[in-house]
Order: structure tokens, then C-alpha cells, then sequence
């Protein structure tokens, strides 16, 4: 008896897993166009010389909706294709990611609502502190650049947020469709 009940957790792991793996590789496709797009500079537009990393957002609302792991595993996924074209090939996005994307996945998980609400302050911390934290540590700790942070990065942060509601949507919408029981 006990194993023909092993035998049905099996087969609905099988059923559930399906779900599971088409949700996943929509997502990485979505990171790998908003990173082509991105990194190639067809979208989006630079607007009066500020640029966004619309990758971060999208990193975001993936980890509020994915497991701990999983879903930073995913976004370091999108770190990484942030890092790709930078000289310095020193990694600082698929860290960077990876430690937002796992704080966001325990948040969601065990302290905070997952919402729009929730979305946007999420996103908004994130994108203040990649900027900051790039700022800090490729300028101001080398010496130069003590303004930049509010003639350059600071606007670009703010121009990153605003695709936050965008990915949340689709984000949301991909879970929606692909839902797993577990």
C-alpha cells in the first residue's frame, strides 16, 4: 500500500514538473532578449545621456516570484549577460545580483506580501543601490568622480525603475500560466 502511494507522489512530481520547466525556460528567454536588447543599445533609448539596465528590474520581480534558489540562480543568469560586454569582466552585476535576487526570494518568502506595492519598493532599494554601490566602488574608491553619482547615476537608477511595473506584469502573468502545486 505504501508504495503504490510513493509511486503517485512520483507520477504527480512528474505531472508537476512540467509546469515547472516551461515557466523556467520562459524566463531565461526573456533575460536573454531584455540582455541583447540591452547590450546592443536598441532598447531602450538612451534619454538625455542616461541609460538603464532594465535586466535588474526584470532580476527583481523573477526572484520575488521564484524560490530562494532557483530564482537566484536565474538572476545571476542575468547578471552575468549584464557583465558580458563591460571591460572589466569583474563580475560586479552577477554578484550584485545574486545578493539582491536571494535577499528579495527570503523577503517574499517569509516577511513581505507579493505585490505591485511591494514591486515597487523592492525595485526602487535595488536600483538606489546598484548605483550607489557601482559609484562607490569604481569611482569614488579610486579617487574620482565624487559628483557622479548625482549628475549620472542616480537619474539612470531612476530610469531603471521605471520598467519595475512592466517586468512585475509579465513576470506575473508567465507564473500565472505556469503554475506548480508545490
Amino acid at each position: 500500500m505504501e508504495k503504490m502511494s510513493y509511486r503517485r507522489e512520483i507520477v504527480t512530481s512528474e505531472t508537476n514538473s512540467r509546469p515547472l520547466v516551461v515557466r523556467r525556460v520562459w524566463l531565461v528567454l526573456i533575460i536573454i532578449v531584455t540582455a541583447v536588447l540591452q547590450n546592443t543599445g536598441i532598447f531602450p533609448p538612451e534619454i538625455f545621456g542616461f541609460s538603464a539596465l532594465p535586466l535588474l528590474p526584470l532580476a527583481v520581480c523573477i526572484s520575488m516570484f521564484e524560490r530562494e534558489w532557483a530564482g537566484t540562480l536565474i538572476c545571476v543568469l542575468a547578471g552575468v549577460l549584464c557583465d558580458m560586454p563591460l571591460a572589466e569582466g569583474d563580475g560586479f552585476y552577477a554578484i550584485f545580483f545574486l545578493v539582491i535576487c536571494f535577499i528579495t526570494s527570503l523577503l517574499i518568502t517569509s516577511r513581505m506580501r507579493n505585490n505591485l506595492m511591494t514591486a515597487f519598493l523592492i525595485g526602487s532599494v535595488a536600483c538606489l543601490l546598484q548605483a550607489l554601490v557601482y559609484w562607490l566602488v569604481f569611482y569614488v574608491f579610486k579617487g574620482y568622480g565624487q559628483t557622479l553619482f548625482f549628475t549620472y547615476y542616480l537619474p539612470c537608477a531612476i530610469y531603471t525603475f521605471l520598467f519595475m511595473p512592466v517586468f512585475y506584469f509579465i513576470v506575473r502573468a508567465i507564473f500565472a500560466k505556469y503554475q506548480t502545486e508545490n
